[in-house]
């Protein structure tokens, strides 16, 4: 049970079930339903046909909170399998297989087609941000034009970046770039989509279920997207719009291939303001 943003006093009930296949990615996926609980029945607020989606990746599944986080905290926190069953025995990893997503904060917010679930992942991340990188107010062309420099390069990397819409028909931010390889996560301004496109991220040729292009559902905010990113060796996760929807997703790029390019297609985009960090691992902090 989790209390409703903005909406005093109204609390509703979250059940999430992990989907073995057939996800709105394809394969493996979470999905859940917003109601009422009362201890024996749980009644849903939408229509038996509205279906949610906890992440609209192809690598977030079976998701688990944790119970008995004190009430002086009052978060609910959740994270996922970061794999999918269409491929977990195949991804290209020794001797490990398989990891878990970074801890999410869970909240409800009432927007006009109901309540949603949102999602940010936790604070305490930000123990293992390194010096900032810092830029503001620069129009992207689908030209080349406006091309931040000496954006940081890396493969372990938190990026926060708004975007204001303009011309571009697409925009966005691709990560582990090398000279062949690149992950693209970007907005389709035509479709309101949140995507990332893993086509071309890597080693993609060990299950034909592997490369592809995600996306999912994304309004802008006063003609505003902001993109929360997470970068890891061999995984990316994406918050838009303050984590309305969000995509999980693993790739398997070359150690050699860490490059970060703002990007625009067909016309031009203002990036509002671009945060980049190199990320500490957590084991050595």
């Amino acid at each position: 049970e989790l209390p409703v943003s903005d909406d005093p006093g109204i609390s509703r009930w979250l059940l999430v079930m992990g989907i073995g296949n057939n996800a709105v990615a394809g394969g493996s996926g979470v999905q859940y339903f917003v109601g009422n609980f009362d201890g024996k029945r749980f009644v849903n607020d939408n229509p038996p046909q509205k279906v949610l989606w906890v992440d609209y990746g192809k690598d977030f599944y079976a998701a688990q909170t944790w119970s008995d986080i004190p009430s002086s905290d009052g978060r609910r926190i959740m994270l996922g399998w970061m794999d999918n069953w269409q491929y977990a025995e195949k991804v290209p990893t020794h001797p490990w297989r398989g990891q878990q997503s970074v801890p999410r904060v869970v909240r409800l917010r009432r927007f006009p087609k109901g309540v949603r679930m949102i999602q940010a992942p936790v604070r305490e991340l930000q123990e293992l941000r390194s010096t900032p990188f810092r830029l503001q107010d620069r129009l992207i062309s689908g030209s080349g034009g406006g091309q931040p420099e000496k954006i940081p390069s890396g493969d372990t990397l938190e990026i926060v970046a708004e975007f204001q819409l303009g011309t571009a028909s697409e925009f966005g931010i691709k990560v582990r770039k090398g000279a062949s390889q690149e992950t693209t996560i970007g907005y389709d301004v035509g479709a309101r989509q949140l995507f990332v496109d893993r086509s071309r991220s890597g080693n993609v040729d060990f299950s034909r279920d592997f490369p592809g292009r995600q996306a999912g559902p994304l309004a802008p905010e006063n003609q505003v997207v902001r993109l929360h990113i997470f970068v890891d060796r061999c995984s990316v996760e994406v918050f838009g719009n303050h984590g309305q929807t969000v995509i999980t997703d693993l790739i398997f790029p070359s150690p050699g291939s860490k490059g970060v390019q703002v990007f625009a297609r067909d016309g031009n985009v203002r990036l509002r303001s671009l945060e980049v960090w190199n990320l500490r691992s957590a084991w050595a902090r």
